[in-house]
């Protein structure tokens, strides 16, 4: 009964979405051309002085020609501005939402939420656990999970079973709607695919600021991206990113992957790991994943046992 509520409200945000485009883009439209319109305004302008000027004798016939043209070369400058301003809704936007990401993450150390309430030699407990969105039906009920140091569960789910939401809850990035949860500090590979415009060792260093060179290397090689950067004059310094080096889906997965092995937190959580990377490169880096992960802690979510590293058990969803 769930899916004409998730279709309605899908396409009011639709609506909204297109419409806020929409809006964006004609304010740019305009912010373009008034810049273009101003500069242009400048060049005539400067050459309707330079020519009073050179009739006076006060200006040469080659400065003459210059004061135009350097006017008409600043276009190129001004013209990123209006896309810059158009775009600074969504940055402030992203903005808050890191930092909304960073007062959940402190939320979830808090007691609530703590190591201390663990029973011991535990790592993971999540208590009859219900996991949804508030208005909806819960999407998972009565869910209960206790991990010690060491394990590795697999769970499986088609979408829309809640396997996302529920590797949220497990990540202390949203409450459970009931129950409790209680995790050590816990490394999170979400289902999104987030590369930061900076350089491999910046995107790299996120997990884990302290990190060596070495250790970056090690874990590119077991996602067999190392040989990709080393080809590169830069190195762990190659820019990613529009403005630098592109990746395909299947890299920028494996790089967050790395991401996520560099951190040296007990419990790690893995949403749909190997999404746009090939069956051939799966086959290979799982099984050294594993090796690295051996002793830690390890959720794996995925739509199938095959997109799952090597599980103690296998839980299913629905």
């Amino acid at each position: 009964g769930r899916t004409g509520k998730h279709k309605a409200r899908l396409m009011r945000r639709s609506v909204e979405l297109s419409r806020d485009q929409a809006r964006i883009d004609s304010r740019t439209g305009w912010h373009q051309a008034g810049s273009h319109l101003l500069i242009n305004v400048a060049a005539v302008a400067a050459l309707w002085l330079g020519f009073r000027l050179f009739e006076q004798g006060s200006l040469s016939g080659p400065v003459l020609v210059l004061l135009p043209i350097a006017l008409l070369g600043l276009a190129e400058i001004y013209a990123m501005l209006p896309d810059a301003f158009g775009k600074l809704g969504a940055t402030r936007a992203a903005a808050r939402r890191l930092n909304s990401d960073h007062s959940l993450e402190r939320a979830a150390a808090s007691p609530a939420g703590s190591a201390g309430e663990l029973p011991e030699g535990f790592s993971l407990q999540a208590c009859d656990i219900t996991v949804g969105y508030t208005g909806y039906s819960p999407l998972l009920s009565h869910f209960t999970l206790t991990l010690r140091p060491g394990d590795t569960v697999g769970i499986v789910g088609v979408s829309g079973s809640g396997k996302s939401t529920l590797a949220d809850t497990l990540a202390g990035l949203a409450e459970p709607c009931r129950g409790e949860r209680h995790s050590l500090p816990c490394a999170y590979l979400t289902q999104a695919t987030v590369v930061f415009e900076d350089t491999v060792k910046a995107n790299l260093q996120l997990a884990n600021p302290n990190a060596g060179d070495g250790d970056m290397w090690r874990v590119l090689e077991i996602v067999e991206l190392a040989e990709r950067f080393a080809q590169d004059a830069e190195g762990l310094g190659t820019w990613l990113g529009s403005a630098g080096n592109r990746l395909s889906g299947g890299e920028a997965r494996r790089l967050v992957l790395a991401r996520v092995l560099l951190s040296q937190a007990p419990v790690v959580i893995l949403d749909e790991p190997f999404t746009g990377v090939d069956e051939a490169t799966r086959t290979r880096i799982s099984p050294q994943i594993s090796r690295w992960l051996q002793g830690r802690t390890v959720v794996c979510l995925g739509h199938g046992p095959d997109a799952l590293l090597a599980s103690d058990r296998i839980l299913h969803l629905g």
